[in-house]
């Protein structure tokens, strides 16, 4: 991470030693907020960042199913979010310029909802980051559905042993960048016991190691290491899948 420095009480900032790439730059002050995208490609770059005032968001969801109620779900982009009224409509306000991830939190009576899509400016965001820019923004719309997907797993050592507190890691079976918010960890119970839910439909991969400091799996080659452990699954609408996976012993 780079840290903005100003020069001169004018609004002048500076980077040094700045790779080749594309970056993000987000600058605010006295209330105002602004980002804009640099391409560095190998010379200086000169860039301006407006400084906007706060925006207010508004959006509805509604329910693929028969989920009726939408009161007791919270959406939000900071914190614990906002609740969403019984009609699905919600509000969230003062929102600075930035990108975002959108999260929704469910009731405990709804353990396998999850979101299945949101629309935003006139695109599918929903495995993309909420762009916030300036001026008057469209309304956020956001599909749940009640029938996610579950697994019932069961980590064991090489020879079939239970694998009591065993660090579990589930990701959805695709390419491109590291995407945090979709990645899943969960530890086994005493008797190697684990549970993911609200599982959308679609490929997935499984990792499971008997110790391991958790988030090293962000390193962009770690999981490379552990490829014969990898396991995938596919889940389907409403399917409960009982697997069994291998933990890769501690270092």
């Amino acid at each position: 991470n780079y840290y903005l420095q100003f020069l001169q009480g004018n609004g002048v900032f500076e980077f040094r030693g700045v790779f080749s790439g594309s970056y993000e730059i987000r600058a605010s002050a006295d209330g105002l907020s602004g980002r804009t995208i640099a391409d560095v490609r190998g010379m200086d770059t000169n860039v301006r960042v407006p400084l906007l005032p706060p925006v207010t968001l508004t959006g509805r969801m509604k329910s693929e199913g028969p989920l009726a109620d939408l009161s007791g779900i919270r959406i939000g982009i900071t914190g614990d979010g906002v609740a969403v009224a019984a009609n699905g409509e919600f509000l969230i306000s003062n929102v600075a310029i930035a990108a975002y991830a959108l999260t929704t939190k469910f009731p405990p009576s709804l353990p396998d909802a999850y979101v299945q899509s949101i629309h935003f400016q006139n695109a599918d965001v929903t495995n993309s980051p909420l762009v916030i820019e300036g001026g008057p923004q469209s309304p956020i719309e956001v599909v749940v559905n009640s029938a996610g997907g579950s697994i019932d797993g069961y980590a064991a050592n090489s020879r079939g042993e239970a694998v009591p507190g065993a660090v579990v890691l589930l990701i959805p079976d695709q390419g491109g960048a590291i995407r945090p918010e979709l990645y899943r960890n969960t530890t086994a119970d005493g008797s190697g016991k684990f549970e993911f839910h609200a599982l959308p439909p679609g490929g997935y991969v499984i990792y499971a190691w008997t110790d391991i400091e958790k988030n090293s799996w962000f390193a962009p080659s770690f999981l490379r290491d552990f490829e014969s452990y990898r396991q995938q699954v596919k889940i389907g609408l409403g399917q409960k899948l009982q697997v069994s996976v291998t933990a890769a012993p501690a270092n």
